[in-house]
């Protein structure tokens, strides 16, 4: 690594503990004419080259020094998916919530000091790059039940924490009965983390209770976790086999369970 990727590295490090995003400078590419409004990708562009480029690479492939110096990596927008969105495909939402919110724990500091018309700017081009190589990409918006989120019945947590450690599930045999990641499908003592990601790479679950919550904690986050599952990684989507309703009921247990050890 050369004295600039070093100097950069540390100014990614420094900002991701600092909660800000810094700016840095690249060429980077323009969508062909007729993708999207002219206007609004060139801004996307501009905004891209100074504050993502450094990271995820100027072809959005993540391939920079600094990335194979991050862990987590940087998201390799060439393949098509995000991990955290509210859908099976992300949309301009997410990507922007995402831009302005940052990811904790991880080396993906927020923009919130981005004005609005940027952030959206800036979701765009992120888009085009997620969807120039024809993969799946920003998909249409998916219905979250949030009125069935928003009031639970009673017994909701309760029957969330049965179903959390039943095989319809499985949540615990990853997750482990007292959500720390180690379940007896993701971990055992002779063998360490037993669980990989596409990449070929171990992938531990998140303990829950020590770890907090990367894709977000309001409820609507925790279903989409759920239901939808993260791309590339084992953490399958649960839509089809589970309803929405048994969906809403695991969200109410991880929110109290959550609540709970807050309190402690």
């Amino acid at each position: 690594m050369n004295r600039a990727d070093r100097i950069g590295l540390i100014l990614v490090v420094l900002g991701s503990v600092l909660g800000i995003g810094l700016t840095f400078s690249a060429t980077v590419e323009l969508p062909p004419v007729g993708v999207g409004d002219e206007g609004l990708m060139a801004r996307g562009a501009a905004l891209y080259a100074t504050k993502c480029a450094h990271c995820h690479g100027v072809d959005g492939s993540a391939s920079t020094s600094t990335a194979r110096m991050l862990n987590p990596r940087p998201r390799d927008f060439s393949e098509g998916v995000i991990k955290f969105a509210r859908g099976p495909f992300p949309q301009q939402n997410d990507l922007k919530r995402l831009i302005r919110d940052g990811i904790p724990q991880t080396s993906m500091a927020g923009f919130a000091a981005l004005e609005e018309q940027d952030l959206d700017a800036l979701a765009a081009y992120t888009s085009w790059l997620l969807t120039r190589n024809n993969k799946p990409g920003v998909g249409e918006v998916t219905e979250i039940p949030s009125a069935l989120l928003a009031s639970p019945d009673p017994a909701s947590a309760d029957r969330g924490a049965e179903l959390f450690n039943s095989p319809k599930s499985a949540c615990s045999s990853c997750h482990g009965q007292d959500l720390r990641g180690k379940g007896p499908a993701s971990w055992s003592e002779e063998n360490g983390w037993l669980l990989q990601d596409a990449a070929g790479l171990p992938a531990r679950p998140r303990d829950l209770i020590a770890d907090g919550l990367r894709g977000g904690f309001e409820a609507e986050d925790l279903y989409a976790r759920i239901a939808f599952g993260i791309p590339g990684t084992p953490m399958a989507a649960m839509n089809t086999a589970l309803s929405q309703t048994e969906i809403c009921d695991l969200v109410a247990f991880l929110e109290r369970e959550l609540i709970h050890h807050q309190q402690r």
